[in-house]
């Protein structure tokens, strides 16, 4: 195989809605939220940690408990052959990974085994009692620019090189991650800076339709 590793983006990526912003919107906050705080981010007036901390934060005044976390989740769903791809690329041999901003409970609302398939997991980490209640937040460090920190260093663990790795994204927060894979895939873009540096466009309802990009002899 020409690949032997394929890192995913989860939220419009394997999922096919973004999960931050529809559990601002569940939860009552202004639709240019999210926005504010990507600029404060980009200005560097916003950490990261402090930029996840603190949306978790309002949620917990507004009331979030874990229930009502997967009911703002309820009708998001698994991409079409995302499973299916997963679960062929896993019996194929190849390493797998989730490097991602998305949260936790998204993941595990529509993919409730995926950590049988993963072999490297980094993404926001919500933490609850067993009542429910959030009491802490984990965020992770590869987000943005942080994802391509994280290829590289898992490539560096199985012993491979970037070019033996592939990405599958579609947005902003994918470009730096993309420029090093050895192949990436604009899947379903959201971003025209995305779209520039992949190696391929996919647009597609069914994420099976990827194999046939991945899969080289």
């Amino acid at each position: 195989m020409k690949y032997k590793l394929v890192a995913f983006d989860v939220d419009g990526t394997l999922i096919s809605e973004q999960v931050w912003k529809r559990l601002h919107t569940h939860f009552g906050m202004e639709d240019d939220f999210n926005e504010k705080n990507i600029t404060l981010y980009r200005q560097g007036k916003l950490t990261y940690s402090d930029w996840v901390k603190s949306d978790i934060d309002i949620w917990k005044k507004k009331g979030a408990t874990k229930s009502l976390i997967k009911e703002g989740l309820k009708d998001v769903k698994l991409v079409d052959g995302a499973k299916e791809l997963i679960q062929e690329l896993k019996k194929m041999g190849y390493k797998l990974a989730i490097i991602s901003g998305s949260l936790n409970v998204a993941i595990e609302h529509v993919f409730p085994d995926y950590e049988d398939y993963f072999d490297y997991i980094f993404l926001n980490k919500i933490l609850f009692d067993d009542e429910g209640n959030i009491v802490d937040v984990e965020s992770t460090k590869f987000d943005h620019e942080g994802k391509a920190a994280a290829l590289a260093h898992i490539a560096k663990l199985e012993g491979l090189s970037l070019q033996e790795c592939v990405f599958v994204g579609d947005n902003y927060n994918d470009v730096d991650i993309a420029k090093i894979a050895g192949l990436s895939i604009a899947f379903n873009c959201r971003d025209k800076n995305l779209a520039e540096v992949c190696d391929v466009i996919v647009n597609s309802n069914d994420m099976r339709n990827l194999l046939d990009y991945i899969h080289e002899a």
